[in-house]
C-alpha cells in the first residue's frame, strides 16, 4: 500500500502506510541520516537466544518479551547522548538536537523562540523535550492512521469519543476549577456520560516530579487557565496534527475545605521547605521527617517549580535552588492567585487521590485546542 496524503491548512502530509517503517521515522521528525541508521538497525534485529526479547513485528516465541517499535526509537535516539539543561544557552540545546538526530524543522517547533513559551521549554531539559515531541507525533500518527482506516499493530489503543461542547465559564462561584493540558490519543474512557472522571490513570505524572517525595505519581492541575493554555500551545505547535485539548475540573471547594489538616498541605516558594522538597523530590533523595507530610498528604498546593531535573542535579544541596525555580511562567502566566509563583494542584496517585478526584469531581469538561486555536495564540503574541 503507497503512503496516502492528507491535506491540511498549512501543509499536505504523507501518512505512512505501515506504522513501522522508515516513514514513520521521518514522519515523527528525525533527519533522513538518523531514520535510515535507525530503520538498518530495526530490520537488521538479531533476538539474543534462547529468551532475549523480540521485536513486535515478530512472531510471538510465547516468552513475552516484546520491544515495541515506538521504544526502539527512543532508545536509538535518547541513549547515550549528553542533555542539555534548561538554563543551559541555546547552543548546547543545538548540540543535543543534533546528535539525537532531530531534523531542522522540528528543532525550530522545540526551539520556539517565543518568549512566553521559551520558559516552558527551558522548565525542562532537551531530551525531555525530544522525547515529549516523539512521542506526541506517534501517538498522532497512530490516531490518523485509526481515523482513517489503515489497520493497526496490536498494541495500538482504542480512541476516546470526546465531549466538544462549548466550555463553561472558566471560574464557577463555589467551585474550584483546574485545568490540564491533554493529548487525547494518550486518554480513554476519561470521562462517564454524566461528565465525571472515570480512568484518571493517564492523567498521572510519574516520578521524580514537584512534590512526589522522589518515588510516587500524582495528579498535577494548576488553577490557571493561562498556564493550560500555554502548555497546548507548545505541544500544538511541535505536533500539529495531534489532538490536544484542555481538561477542565469542577470541584466542590467545601469538598477540599473538609480534608483532614494533615491531608492538605501547602507549600510555597521561596520557602526553605519548598526548596528542599523540591529538591529531594527531583534527585529521589529519601524525605527527612518533617517533609514526609507532603507525600502522605491527600492534596498539596505548591508552587509550580520551574527548573529541570537535570539542574538539580549539579547542585550539592536544597539550598542551591535559586529564585528563577518559583517564579512566574510567563509575562502574565500566573493566574494561581499567588503573587509568588504559579500554583498547582497535586493529588496523590495512591487511593486516596485517585477516590478523591473521582468521588467529588462534579464537572469535567474536554475543550479542543485546534490548530486554528494555535493561530489564535500566537496572533494574540504580536
Amino acid at each position: 500500500m503507497p503512503d496516502i496524503p492528507l491535506s491540511s491548512q498549512n501543509a499536505s502530509i504523507m501518512i505512512p502506510a505501515s506504522l513501522v517503517s522508515l516513514e514513520t521515522l521521518l514522519y515523527i521528525g528525525l533527519c533522513s541520516e538518523k531514520a535510515n541508521d535507525i530503520w538498518s538497525s530495526w530490520t537488521t534485529w538479531q533476538p539474543t537466544e534462547p529468551y532475549g526479547p523480540r521485536r513486535e513485528t515478530d512472531p510471538d516465541d510465547g516468552f513475552g518479551l516484546v520491544v515495541t517499535f515506538h521504544d526502539f526509537i527512543i532508545g536509538s535516539v535518547t541513549t547515550n547522548k549528553t542533555d542539555a539543561v534548561g538554563t543551559d544557552d541555546d547552543r548546547g540545546w543545538r548540540q543535543c538536537l543534533d546528535a539525537c538526530g532531530i531534523n531542522k524543522a522540528t528543532q525550530e517547533a522545540i526551539m520556539v523562540l517565543n518568549q512566553k513559551l521559551n520558559r516552558l521549554r527551558r522548565s525542562n531539559s532537551c531530551l525531555y523535550c525530544i522525547k515529549d515531541t516523539i512521542n506526541l507525533r506517534y501517538r498522532g500518527l497512530e490516531e490518523l492512521r485509526h481515523t482513517l482506516g489503515i489497520p493497526q499493530q496490536p498494541s495500538t489503543a482504542s480512541i476516546e469519543a470526546s465531549n466538544w461542547d462549548s466550555p463553561h465559564p472558566l471560574n464557577t462561584p463555589e467551585y474550584t476549577t483546574l485545568f490540564k493540558p491533554i493529548d487525547l490519543a494518550q486518554t480513554t474512557n476519561l470521562l462517564t456520560q454524566s461528565n465525571t472522571l472515570s480512568n484518571i490513570s493517564p492523567l498521572l505524572s510519574p516520578p521524580p516530579s514537584d512534590f512526589s517525595g522522589g518515588t510516587r505519581s500524582s495528579f498535577h492541575f494548576p488553577p490557571s487557565h493561562d498556564l493550560a493554555i500555554h502548555n497546548a500551545a507548545y505541544a500544538k505547535s511541535r505536533s500539529p496534527r495531534s489532538r490536544i485539548a484542555i481538561l477542565r475540573l469542577l470541584i466542590p471547594s467545601a469538598a477540599i475545605e473538609s480534608l483532614a489538616a494533615s491531608d492538605i498541605q501547602t507549600v510555597l516558594w521561596p520557602s526553605n521547605e519548598w526548596r528542599e522538597l523540591v529538591w529531594r523530590s527531583r534527585m529521589r533523595k529519601p524525605l527527612p521527617r518533617y517533609l514526609r507530610k507532603y507525600r502522605e498528604a491527600t492534596l498539596v498546593v505548591g508552587t509550580v517549580a520551574w527548573g529541570g531535573g537535570l539542574v538539580c542535579q549539579g547542585m550539592e544541596t536544597w539550598e542551591e535552588v535559586g529564585g528563577g525555580w518559583g517564579g512566574e511562567c510567563a509575562e502574565g502566566g500566573g493566574g494561581g492567585g499567588e503573587e509568588d509563583g504559579v500554583v498547582q494542584y497535586v493529588f496523590s496517585g495512591e487511593e486516596e487521590g485517585r477516590e478523591f478526584l473521582t468521588e467529588n469531581v462534579e464537572g469535567a469538561e474536554v475543550v479542543p485546542f485546534s490548530e486554528a486555536a494555535l493561530e489564535e495564540f500566537f496572533a494574540d503574541l504580536t
